[in-house]
């Protein structure tokens, strides 16, 4: 419960799956968030205008096979989404905006790993994808003061960026036995950014 506001939950819940008896698993998280709004704006005439919610989950998958080698899958979600901002006059829950200041964030992830003898050394290999987009809307309305000695208009400051990320390491270690130790890796990365 949220005192001057609305009420919100949390839920949470994880399961590991054994899928083959010593050589596979699968582990599911998942969750589900609400926080009530407690920011009352007093120009829009809306209380309980901070309203956010927060779900996702994550994947995990390991498999051992017969040649010693281990191979990972992982992935993730994220969705985070607020109908307004959270700041406030000092001293007070109120605000007097002219438009809500709404916020959209999304994030997804892939990734695959591989680790396992080969030769006379170990070679390990990475490789994962990240996808990131966000939206942000802010009231600009005071900063039209600077170009008007009486503004009456409304301005709004709109941000957004969308990012993809594509990202490779491999990595191939000498054995542990031997009486020589080297390590070679290389990693290379591709990301693309876009702010309409």
């Amino acid at each position: 419960w949220t005192t001057g506001g609305d009420p919100g939950h949390r839920i949470q819940g994880v399961v590991n799956l054994p899928l083959l008896k010593d050589r596979a698993a699968l582990r599911l998280v998942a969750y589900d968030e609400l926080r009530g709004g407690y920011v009352d704006d007093l120009n829009l005439r809306l209380s309980n205008v901070d309203r956010t919610t927060r779900s996702g989950g994550r994947l995990g998958l390991r498999v051992l096979t017969d040649g010693g080698w281990t191979l990972d899958l992982g992935g993730a979600v994220q969705r985070l989404a607020s109908n307004d901002t959270q700041y406030v006059t000092a001293g007070s829950l109120m605000r007097a905006n002219r438009v809500r200041e709404d916020h959209s964030n999304r994030f997804s992830s892939l990734a695959f790993t591989a680790e396992g003898p080969l030769s006379d050394g170990r070679l390990q290999t990475s490789t994962s994808y990240v996808r990131h987009r966000f939206s942000s809307r802010y009231d600009a309305s005071a900063a039209l003061s600077a170009f008007d000695e009486n503004p009456s208009g409304v301005a709004v400051y709109q941000e957004g960026v969308r990012t993809e990320m594509l990202g490779q390491d491999l990595l191939y270690s000498s054995d542990a036995a031997g009486p020589v130790r080297w390590l070679a890796g290389a990693s290379a990365s591709v990301t693309r950014i876009n702010s309409p």
